[in-house]
């Protein structure tokens, strides 16, 4: 018999999207309750809406979306692009980022935000992601914000004043969260508002 997660992923090859419940996390921390939404979320062929439980849901605020410097990010942004428009919403599109290993003499905390020297980089990386959506949905208000910080409290701090937060479904690099694993799975689950996976651009096709 198939899986719950395995039948709805089977479904999805046919659908616009799936809404499913964010299910809860178990008593030990990583462990979460709901498997099914995350092997839905990761695996899905059309995005995925995770609606957080007991948390009202919200019809004002910007569309928020996580920004890497990778090609996995793209339909993410074209996702959240598509749902700003839709809603009539402004999008702040978030790149979260941190200096694992300072050199000798550069303490990266004493650095604000704009100051350190890897900003730039930082910020033409992401700027290199957006380009071209912004032609495509002139309608839609577009801020970015790139902060130094782990992704996983700066997206859900970032998220507190949205009505959707958009993520990819898969990813590495510099902002993890874009990676569909321990990191995303704490935000699909304790967001505190709705968060919509994007599916990977490439993935296997289904066993007949």
């Amino acid at each position: 018999m198939e899986s719950p997660a395995a039948a709805i992923v089977r479904a999805s090859a046919h659908a616009e999207v799936v809404v499913i419940g964010a299910g809860r996390l178990g008593r030990l921390a990583g462990e979460v309750l709901g498997a099914t939404t995350h092997q839905v979320a990761m695996h899905s062929r059309c995005p995925v809406l995770v609606v957080p439980e007991g948390v009202p849901l919200p019809s004002r605020g910007p569309v928020v979306v996580g920004v890497d410097a990778g090609e996995h990010s793209r339909p993410a942004i074209g996702l959240a692009f598509a749902e700003a428009s839709r809603r009539s919403a402004p999008l702040v599109a978030v790149h979260a980022w941190w200096m694992e290993h300072p050199g000798a003499f550069d303490d990266a905390s004493r650095w604000a935000d704009g100051e350190h020297p890897a900003y730039e980089a930082e910020e033409l990386s992401v700027s290199e992601m957006m380009v071209g959506w912004a032609q495509t949905y002139p309608d839609v208000a577009v801020r970015t914000e790139i902060l130094r910080g782990e992704p996983v409290p700066v997206l859900r701090e970032t998220a507190r004043s949205a009505q959707l937060l958009v993520v990819g479904s898969r990813g590495s690099g510099g902002f993890a969260g874009l990676l569909l694993g321990g990191v995303s799975s704490r935000l699909l689950h304790a967001s505190p508002c709705p968060v919509l996976v994007a599916p990977s651009a490439a993935r296997p096709p289904l066993e007949p």
